[in-house]
Order: structure tokens, then sequence, then C-alpha cells
């Protein structure tokens, strides 16, 4: 069992420690990484999603059976983190192509669900992140879907093509308003977390930029 403690006095504000009583290094050393980025009041709240999922995952029958490790290959770490959701967060997950047809996993929250889907993930990846390029972890990140960079690269591809059948030339930079945005802009998500993500929408009102205008002179 681990368990988050706040220690402002040392080196190392938080700290993960085991039942021996000694602290795990790596994520202690990971929580010290997320004071890079984010405010000290935010880190407990991501560490607290990891570390909940690594207890989750010492006691879990199946993980336990499947011998699945969150330092394994990105095929165990996201075999365990979809046990996790599933089970143990209570999630209802469902995997379909998305819009360019990458084929990824959705997360939904029900009813039962009682911890943050959305910083988990995010905190899940930074952990990944901070493996990797700390060399603890020498395959690629298992929140990141392996596929997106390659559609990505020839959606692109096919859109300078296009312009250059059309114009005789490659496209220009998006900043000189030349030519159109090529609108490309995927999520490298191998789990998406649905029910909060953002949709935009039209806002019709013609008053609207005098209302964003008045607001700025009041706010400074």
């Amino acid at each position: 069992m681990l368990n988050l403690i706040s220690t402002p006095e040392l080196a190392h504000p938080y700290q993960v420690v085991r039942e021996d009583g000694l602290p795990d290094v790596v994520l202690t050393l990971f929580a010290a990484d997320l004071l890079k980025s984010l405010s000290p009041s935010s880190v407990p709240i991501y560490m607290r999603e990891v570390v909940s999922a690594f207890n989750w995952a010492l006691d879990d029958k199946v993980v336990v059976e499947k011998r699945w490790s969150l330092f394994g290959s990105p095929l165990e770490v996201r075999n365990a983190v979809r046990q996790y959701l599933t089970v143990g967060a209570k999630c209802k997950m469902r995997k379909r192509p998305d819009r360019v047809g990458v084929q990824v996993t959705y997360v939904h929250r029900s009813d039962d669900t009682r911890i943050n889907v959305r910083i988990f993930l995010a905190a899940l990846r930074r952990f990944y992140d901070y493996l990797i390029a700390d060399r603890r972890y020498q395959d690629s990140n298992p929140l990141v879907h392996e596929d997106v960079s390659r559609v990505t690269s020839e959606l692109l591809q096919n859109y300078r093509r296009a312009v250059k059948e059309m114009e005789g030339r490659e496209p220009m930079p998006a900043a000189s308003g030349v030519d159109p945005p090529s609108g490309i802009r995927l999520s490298a998500n191998y789990f998406r977390f649905v029910d909060e993500e953002w949709l935009p929408k039209t806002i019709d009102d013609p008053d609207f930029p005098h209302l964003v205008y008045d607001a700025g002179k009041r706010c400074g």
C-alpha cells in the first residue's frame, strides 16, 4: 500500500511512502517533477489519482493473475488502465474509430464513478512522459496512441498535395492568411474522456464583439 504525504519541510514537499516506511523513489521524484509545471495545490490532486491506481493494481485479482504491471509494456499498461477504469472506477468504456479512423477507447463516467477521470488520465500521461525523459521507461508512452502521428502526417501530405494541384505551389504558412488552415488537430490520447470533451459552438450574437470589448475595459 502506498501513501501520499506532505513534507513541506523537506527537499521533496510530497512523498509517496510504502508500507515499510520507505519512500517510493520513482513516484516521489515524479511528484517533485510535477512541481515544475503545476501549482503546489494541484500536485497532490494529480498524485492522489496516480497513487490510487497503483494501490488498486496491487490487489486486483485480474491484474495480479495476468501479471500486468504499470511499469510493463504499453499493452500491459493499457490493459491495467482499462481494468482500473472499468472495474475500479466504474466507468463505461467503448472502443471505436475516431473521426479519422484511429481505433481509440472512449471513457464515460457512470453514477458510481468516484475518481476524476480527466485528471487521472492527464496525470498518468505525464507520469510516463517523466519516466521516458528520465530513462526509466524504454517504450513509448502507453497513454499516447502510436497511430496518431502517422495519420497526422498522411493528412498533412494530402493537404499539401491538394494545394499544389490546385495552386501549383506548396501551401503558405497559416499566419499568412493566403491558404485556409489545414484544420488538422488530432488528439493523441489512447483513452479519451468524452464527458468533458470540448465542442466548439458558433456565437451568432452580433453584439458579442462589443460585449467582449466592454468587459475588457471594465476589468482592465
